[in-house]
């Protein structure tokens, strides 16, 4: 029995390894992590009191722990607070046989883990393992197939069957280039996704996370792979992106504004001043957005190429003036609902002032006595700006001359709203017209 005991401490040892102060260091364990909930902004995921990684939604990340007992902490970081604050907390015990995925989600408006946890065994050289963890509250049993582009998939029984927030099973496949099928679980006519091909070489162990994407872009269902190289959403067979415009051209006049080529028809045809157009699907490709006065498109005013990235929205920004030139700006969009806070975006078509101060404080405050939130150049956008609901007071100033070009105006921001305030010449030149869009009510 201690022949035995001390043969199982080395190989223990031999296994484990030692730190730098001898200490025997238990194996590891490979983790995975990703953040599936649409409705919360950045976290920050930790073991113990050690950050392992920031993540937005849609972002995932691999690493490895030591084998062993750790409390992790997925934080965040209120609006108006200056600290991270936890959100939730879970105990749980690596095992060094098992590889590990942890799935930041909301469940029922509750935070929670859901922890996928799978045999740390690598499938044989001949086959390829494939796991799909189901992050969708409100979607469905999914049935899961890999299958070669065009399979008639009532033909072909499904893999495995995937519910919200429980651990599948992972399964194994021949090495292939094939397309992931979700369907409706025993409706294999309604299909939800398709991918785009899903190289899987031999001992390939890939595990993909199906998520709610909001109303991040134009899809109705995520899905995105967690590996050491590569994490992030993958590609859907038939994904569109969506394209709007709005133009502030100082002579206030239609333009016609085309895609790719003056010589098809414009996409959106005689737009108006100050008018944000409806959103157009656009093929998921580079594009130029091309301007020109109404009827004459040999006479382009400004071009800009972008590139439509899949599933997702955008708004052209067209403004300035025919005499020192038309630019336009191109953003891409985020409209996801967070709780507990507002979202807000500025952007600036004032092209007759060079620089614009923005005040957007409590109503009834001295803007004398504080500094602007923001200060904005012609064209310039700014990211989604995180708010308490509450009211605030708009006033823009010329930072020149401190002249008052604008407000001030109240304006109300709701929970999980997402608000656009887009800054215009006013008639005459001299002031600025605020043009409030995306969820924005005017009192």
């Amino acid at each position: 029995m201690k022949i035995s005991h001390w043969l199982y401490v080395a190989a223990l040892i031999v296994t484990a390894g030692c730190d730098g102060n001898g200490a025997v260091r238990l194996p590891p364990t490979e983790v995975r992590i990703f953040h599936a909930a649409s409705n919360v902004e950045t976290v920050s995921f930790n073991r113990e009191r050690e950050q392992i990684g920031v993540l937005d939604y849609g972002e995932g990340l691999a690493t490895s722990f030591d084998s062993g007992q750790y409390d992790f902490h997925v934080q965040v970081q209120p609006v108006g607070v200056n600290a991270l604050v936890d959100l939730v907390s879970i105990n749980e015990t690596l095992s060094a046989s098992l590889d590990y995925t942890f799935i930041f989600i909301m469940e029922n408006g509750q935070p929670g883990v859901f922890i996928v946890s799978k045999d740390d065994v690598l499938p044989s050289g001949t086959a390829s393992r494939i796991t799909i963890a189901h992050a969708f509250e409100g979607r469905g049993d999914l049935d899961v197939y890999f299958e070669p582009p065009g399979t008639v998939l009532t033909t072909v029984i499904p893999l495995t069957t995937i519910s919200f927030a429980t651990n599948p099973s992972g399964f194994e496949v021949a090495p292939a280039n094939n397309h992931i099928f979700l369907t409706t679980a025993g409706d294999p006519s309604d299909v939800v996704f398709e991918s785009e091909p899903q190289a899987v070489a031999a001992g390939a162990d890939r595990v993909y996370v199906v998520s709610d994407p909001g109303a991040l872009g134009t899809d109705d269902i995520l899905v995105s792979r967690i590996g050491t190289v590569g994490t992030g959403r993958i590609g859907q067979i038939g994904q569109e992106s969506r394209l709007r415009v709005i133009q502030g051209i100082d002579d206030r006049l239609a333009r016609d504004i085309y895609l790719d080529d003056t010589l098809t028809p414009p996409l959106f045809p005689a737009q108006p001043f100050g008018v944000f157009s409806a959103y157009e699907n656009t093929e998921v490709s580079s594009h130029a957005v091309i301007t020109t006065p109404v009827i004459t498109p040999g006479t382009e005013e400004s071009a800009l190429n972008y590139f439509a990235r899949p599933g997702l929205l955008f708004t052209a920004l067209i403004v300035g003036d025919t005499v020192d030139g038309v630019v336009t700006r191109i953003v891409e969009e985020d409209k996801r609902s967070i709780d507990g806070e507002a979202a807000l975006r500025f952007a600036n078509g004032a092209s007759m002032f060079d620089i614009i101060d923005i005040y957007f404080e409590i109503p009834g405050t001295d803007i004398t006595t504080v500094n602007p939130l923001l200060f904005l150049g012609v064209t310039d956008v700014t990211d989604r700006i995180r708010l308490a609901p509450n009211d605030y007071e708009i006033t823009v100033v010329d930072a020149i001359t401190q002249a008052v070009l604008a407000g001030p105006q109240i304006l109300t921001v709701d929970d999980g709203g997402v608000y656009g305030v887009l800054l215009l010449n006013a008639v005459g030149g001299s002031t600025v017209d605020i043009q409030l869009f995306d969820d924005f009510v005017v009192p």
